[in-house]
């Protein structure tokens, strides 16, 4: 799951080590509202 949001949002190991659970749950909710909004990275 960390390896998607590297991969989806660019962030680096870590920004998500310096992250809050919450946080991290907040990216994650976000990459899959992307995801079923049907965008893609480019």
């Amino acid at each position: 799951m960390l390896a998607d949001l590297v991969w989806w949002f660019g962030l680096n190991l870590n920004d998500l080590d310096r992250m809050k659970i919450t946080e991290v749950n907040d990216w994650l909710k976000q990459a899959n509202r992307q995801k079923k909004a049907g965008y893609t990275r480019l």
